[in-house]
C-alpha cells in the first residue's frame, strides 16, 4: 500500500523544468512497474492469431508507448539520465515498429510475422537491453528489463 502511494505520489510531480529529480529507489520502482505492464501486454499476445493477435498486439504496443512516455517524462537520477532517454526513444522505436506486426496479423502474412516472434532481433530491442544493462553495471536493479 506504501508503494502504490509512493508511485501516486510521484506520479503528480511537477512537469517541465520543475520536476523533481528521482531517487536511485523511486526510479528503479518506476521502470520495474513500467515495464511490468508492457511484460504482462506482450504475455497476452500468446496463442492468438489473426485479428484478435493484431488487436493484442495493438495494446501491447499501446503499453509501450505509454512507459516510453511515462520515462520521457520522469526526471531519472543523473547517472542514468542518458541510460534513460534511450531506453524511452527504443521503446517508442519498436513500437513503432509493430504497426507492420498489426498489419501482419491482421492480413495472415505468416512471413512478416515470422520477423516479429524474435522480438530480441529487432535493434530497438536490443537498444533496450543495452540501455538496461548499462543501469545494471550502475548498480541499478530494473527488474525483468534488465534480466540476462
Amino acid at each position: 500500500m506504501l508503494a502504490a502511494a509512493a508511485l501516486v505520489a510521484l506520479a503528480s510531480c511537477p512537469s517541465g523544468g520543475d520536476r523533481v529529480r528521482l531517487s536511485k529507489d523511486e526510479y528503479e520502482r518506476k521502470v520495474q512497474t513500467f515495464y511490468a505492464g508492457v511484460q504482462s501486454a506482450f504475455r497476452a499476445t500468446a496463442g492468438s492469431s489473426g485479428e484478435e493477435l493484431a488487436g493484442r498486439i495493438g495494446l501491447a504496443q499501446k503499453a509501450l508507448k505509454n512507459a516510453a512516455d511515462e520515462l520521457g517524462a520522469v526526471k531519472p537520477p543523473q547517472e542514468v539520465e542518458a541510460e534513460n532517454r534511450a531506453l524511452a526513444a527504443a521503446m517508442l522505436e519498436y513500437a513503432e515498429a509493430l504497426d507492420a506486426a498489426v498489419r501482419a496479423a491482421s492480413g495472415g502474412d505468416e512471413q512478416a510475422m515470422a520477423r516479429f516472434r524474435d522480438a530480441s532481433a529487432h535493434p530497438a530491442v536490443r537498444e533496450m537491453a543495452e540501455a538496461a544493462e548499462r543501469m545494471k553495471e550502475k548498480g541499478y536493479d530494473l527488474g525483468p528489463i534488465a534480466k540476462d
